[in-house]
């Protein structure tokens, strides 16, 4: 539901969304179930018998994607930051306001103690920039969607992932790369009756098989191929990479969802 139809924060939000239909559209086709390759190979000199099958994910990953994403990332921002900006008395509102987004509790004490765990004051100053003239229940809302709220999963929320990749992308590329194929079925002809053999792969949930993942050991060469869907993954680093399309699409969700909420105390 829209309080306000045509506000900015949704004209960003509008605009961000035909970001991401033009990313999905741009990747369905290397996400799409399809063919495999399988390298074979002995391995090990102490097993010469024992044939080691390793994935090998065929499609061609486009740098530009990375340039659609920074578009996409950039708007969400934008969106959350304008809502920010709304949600304070018409004589406070300035463009330094933005949405604060912290991974760890800035006002967490050490134990025992009255120092504060995060020694950064920044942290603190920017929720208290932010919040000084919001309604309470406007701030109290916004604490309590914030990473450090999610527990032992709070390097997995999607805000901490929005600001990693956007404040990544206002300085270099972003990176596009295989995340994996995170379902698939194995199909070859088993000697010597050449039997058609074809099982599916067990993938746990959040987790995908790499190129270059061995998918078998066998005590003879057969030819294999996989039948999967193949994942685009997206990160500001080489240590900090997320799946694509299922990470934006969850961004989207609850950004729409914040935003939908905190317009109920628009003054």
């Amino acid at each position: 539901m829209r309080t306000y139809r045509d506000a900015s924060w949704w004209l960003k939000l509008d605009r961000a969304e035909k970001h991401l239909v033009e990313l999905n559209d741009a990747i369905a086709a290397y996400e799409s179930r399809r063919l495999h390759e399988v390298s074979k190979r002995v391995e090990s000199k102490r097993k010469p018998n024992e044939w080691v099958y390793r994935l090998a994910i065929r499609g061609n990953l486009d740098d530009r994607w990375a340039i659609i994403a920074g578009d996409y990332l950039s708007c969400v921002r934008a969106a959350l930051d304008h809502m920010m900006v709304a949600l304070q008395p018409p004589k406070y509102r300035r463009d330094l306001i933005y949405f604060p987004i912290s991974e760890c509790n800035p006002w967490e004490r050490v134990k025992g103690g009255r120092a504060y765990v995060t020694r950064d004051p920044s942290s603190r100053r920017a929720f208290l920039t932010a919040l000084e003239h919001v309604k309470p229940d406007a701030a109290a809302f916004i604490k309590g969607v914030q990473p450090y709220q999610h527990g032992s999963r709070t390097s997995e929320h999607v805000l901490l992932t929005l600001r990693r990749l956007n404040n990544a992308d206002k300085h270099r590329k972003l990176l596009v790369q295989e995340h994996g194929l995170t379902e698939g079925v194995r199909r070859f002809l088993l000697p010597p009756n050449r039997t058609r053999v074809q099982d599916v792969f067990n993938i746990a949930a959040g987790h995908a098989l790499a190129d270059g993942a061995e998918i078998h050991r066998l005590p003879f060469e057969v030819d294999m191929k996989v039948h999967g869907t193949a994942k685009v993954a997206i990160g500001s680093s080489a240590e900090h990479v997320c799946e694509l399309r299922d990470t934006f699409e969850a961004l989207f969700q609850f950004v729409s969802i914040t935003i939908a909420t905190l317009e109920l105390w628009v003054s």
